[in-house]
């Protein structure tokens, strides 16, 4: 009897082979599947973004969902998108493909994704039919970020670099056709990631206003150009031993942070002593550090007021030729910018969005300044009027347990100050 059950069930083993309902070799890395999935259509469920959708982060991936296990190289095979991307497969699940392009989807683009019908399943069976979906991408320009010498500068040591820092990683070849100086300077590029530096071959011209212009030539790598020319002027200081040390420009950047700019290269001794500075209204200076360049301090301090006018003052800075800096006083703005504290889901299509301050209404309810990857289109955002802290973002629904990062750009606190660049929090997926 034990002899022909066995016979039986290897008898039943061999059939579904042959059928092409079961092939445990059919794949190195699967293995007999539960019986349920044979139930289920033998095609692509769905997609994420979905087919038509626009608006996609440029780098946002792809994920196909199958209602069974797939065999990975030969479904990996039947996927082609055009126009042509390069990147990564990886499965996340058994029945979820995921394409990660490298380095990202161009901006302003179409594309059409295809899974055709050479895709297979774990049991060695094709799927019933080509699948096929198209998305878009949003158009985005690559923008000057920060300049050295800063716009309208004076006292600019003759011997100084120029510097100009993009938003984003750019064709370099088009920057430099894109550049012009005037005075007219022939000198070398140097790159530092999204920094280009322009080395004069010789010294600049003593008490004179240079003029820097990066035209629309300059390209990013997926050859969006700057939406406008970009220029900047400043004016250079005589070249003597007998100059002393300027300040160029004084700037808060965070709500404890404050960048002092000089005209020329200052000692580390004087730069970092606590009796260099002061400043009034109550803020404390915590820490002195002098960057790389020796041109610029910056000081933390204790927590600014936004919007309240502080004096600093400025004095016994010494450049290297041992001149030291007349005593100066100069006014800024204390500014302290919005964060994303967190992101909480209310239910499977709305996402409750908390911030460190109150928001301006204009900015807050624009769904172009939300970002979800993977991929979730936002279709509305609210913000709550009792606290103007709070914004309620409408989006399609979640997939449970997956985690999503929320990045947000471009919103402004009542102040006008903008959020820190990519402020993101991290939540998890409810059905």
């Amino acid at each position: 009897m034990r002899r022909t059950l066995l016979f039986l069930s290897l008898f039943s083993f061999i059939i579904l082979i042959f059928t092409g309902c079961v092939n445990p070799l059919f794949d190195d890395n699967s293995t007999v599947e539960d019986d349920i999935f044979l139930s289920y259509p033998n095609e692509v469920k769905s997609t994420t973004p979905d087919s038509g959708e626009g608006g996609i982060v440029a780098g946002s991936n792809l994920y196909i969902r199958f209602y069974r296990p797939m065999h990975k190289s030969k479904t990996e095979q039947a996927f082609t998108i055009d126009p042509a991307v390069a990147g990564e497969f990886s499965w996340p699940e058994r029945t979820v493909l995921k394409f990660d392009p490298e380095p990202r989807f161009k901006w302003d683009q179409k594309y059409t994704v295809t899974i055709n019908d050479t895709a297979y399943d774990t049991y060695g069976n094709r799927i019933g039919k080509s699948h096929f979906f198209t998305f878009s991408t949003p158009f985005e320009n690559p923008a000057v970020s920060l300049v050295y010498p800063a716009k309208d500068a004076i006292s600019i040591n003759v011997k100084d670099n120029v510097e100009i820092t993009f938003s984003e990683d750019m064709d370099r070849t088009s920057v430099y056709n894109a550049f012009s100086i005037s005075p007219s300077v022939q000198g070398v590029f140097n790159w530092d990631d999204l920094k280009l530096t322009f080395d004069p071959s010789i010294e600049l011209d003593n008490n004179t206003v240079y003029t820097v212009t990066i035209s629309t030539a300059a390209k990013d790598l997926v050859e969006n150009p700057l939406k406008a020319d970009y220029s900047f002027s400043f004016t250079t200081a005589p070249r003597s031993e007998l100059v002393k040390p300027t300040v160029t420009y004084v700037q808060s950047t965070d709500n404890n942070i404050i960048k002092v700019y000089l005209s020329e290269k200052i000692t580390q001794a004087t730069a970092e002593n606590a009796n260099s500075f002061s400043v009034d209204g109550g803020l404390i200076i915590k820490s002195l550090h002098l960057e790389e360049d020796q041109r610029t301090i910056t000081l933390t301090t204790s927590n600014q007021i936004e919007a309240k006018v502080y004096t600093l003052t400025i004095e016994d800075l010494t450049d290297l030729a041992g001149n030291v800096i007349d005593t100066i006083l100069i006014s800024f703005d204390g500014i302290d910018p919005p964060d994303l504290i967190s992101a909480n889901p209310v239910n499977s299509t709305s996402i409750e969005l908390l911030f460190s301050e109150p928001l301006k209404i204009e900015t807050a309810q624009n769904i172009n300044n939300y970002f979800l990857n993977p991929f979730l289109k936002i279709t509305g955002a609210t913000l709550e009027m009792s606290t103007e802290a709070k914004v309620l973002i409408s989006v399609d629904p979640q997939t449970s347990s997956q985690i999503y990062t929320l990045t947000v750009k471009n919103i402004m606190d009542k102040y006008g100050i903008y959020v820190q660049s990519n402020n993101s929090v991290e939540f998890e997926g409810i059905p």
